[in-house]
């Protein structure tokens, strides 16, 4: 296992494997294009991507969860160091980043939602995909726009708990040879 950073040397992978990273670099095509000059002839590389555009709720009067992703990628992502790069919608990209450069490029997807869930495995759901948005123990977030996602966040996690509620989510798979 190597950080992206570390493939500088002469080696030669079988597999790369990029799991919730390709969303996270400045330039992921041609970070792509890089990688795949390390990859043996046989060589296969797996990348695992959210989309944020794969996730939905019912019923969402106030439209919680869009308001949740727009305030966290307009005042919260970008001004993190760790986050300001980030593509919440890249998942849907990576099939044209992998074209005409690599070859027999396959997607597969796994789809995630509350039903037949308890609540506690809704809570569960909440805080793993949409929770982590929260601007508490973040830098350079004013006070107003923490408050703003908390009260956000409070509302959204409250509607899991209704038993009429309805939320999925999908994570895309691709792999793809050299």
């Amino acid at each position: 296992l190597k950080s992206i950073d570390d493939l500088h040397d002469e080696n030669k992978y079988d597999i790369i494997n990029l799991s919730y990273v390709l969303q996270h670099l400045e330039n992921p095509e041609k970070i792509l294009a890089n990688l795949k000059k390390k990859l043996t002839d046989r060589g296969i590389i797996i990348i695992k991507v959210p989309d944020d555009s794969f996730k939905f709720c019912y019923p969402d009067p106030e439209d919680l969860l869009h308001k949740i992703f727009n305030l966290y990628e307009s005042q919260i992502m970008v001004n993190q160091n760790i986050t300001k790069n980030t593509d919440r919608y890249i998942g849907k990209k990576v099939y044209s980043y992998l074209n005409n450069k690599f070859k027999n490029i396959k997607l597969f997807y796994s789809v995630s939602d509350t039903i037949g869930k308890t609540l506690e495995q809704k809570i569960q759901m909440f805080d793993s995909s949409i929770a982590y948005r929260s601007a508490d123990n973040k830098n350079n977030i004013p006070d107003k726009i923490k408050n703003e996602m908390n009260n956000l966040l409070d509302k959204l996690r409250n509607q899991f708990k209704k038993e009429e509620f309805y939320y999925t989510m999908t994570v895309l798979y691709y792999i793809a040879n050299k």
